[in-house]
């Protein structure tokens, strides 16, 4: 499989994880953050694209958490993001895709089906510190895989 994900990888023609079976994208983001965020094409840098470059949000109230859950599942349903998972302390997105019922943690991970840019949202709700839904340039954790569908 390493060979199979290495080849993968160095082809920057298309998204290339959406080439990998769920089972595969598992055991690479169980073992290897830098070979999942070589995979999403991420070149240490964000370079958004059209469809990707409106998506970020800063939050300060549960209505702007609301609003980000809102605009995040609206762009998975029209399928311009793909799921990746969640990080730690955080729950998976099905849970709380409607805009209610979040945890203490929200801490989401996607990516741009277009560009591979990958998109954070992230909120603390139990102390009300806030959080925002931004682009970042890799993945430092380790992802949760779930099963939204996207």
């Amino acid at each position: 499989m390493t060979k199979h994900v290495t080849r993968l990888a160095n082809n920057s023609r298309f998204a290339p994880w959406t080439a990998l079976s769920l089972r595969q994208l598992t055991a690479i983001t169980t073992t290897s953050l830098p070979l999942l965020t070589a995979l999403c094409g991420r070149t240490g840098k964000i370079m958004s694209c059209d469809s990707c470059k409106q998506i970020k949000l800063k939050i300060g109230s549960p209505d702007d958490l609301v609003a980000a859950i809102l605009l995040v599942r609206k762009n998975v349903e029209a399928k311009n993001l793909k799921y990746l998972g969640y990080g730690a302390f955080g729950e998976p997105f099905s849970r709380f895709s409607n805009g209610k019922y979040w945890g203490d943690i929200v801490n989401n991970y996607f990516a741009c089906k277009s560009c591979g840019q990958l998109i954070h949202l992230r909120a603390e709700t139990y102390h009300g510190s806030g959080g925002q839904l931004a682009q970042i340039v890799t993945l430092t954790e380790k992802v949760c895989i779930d099963g939204f569908t996207t």
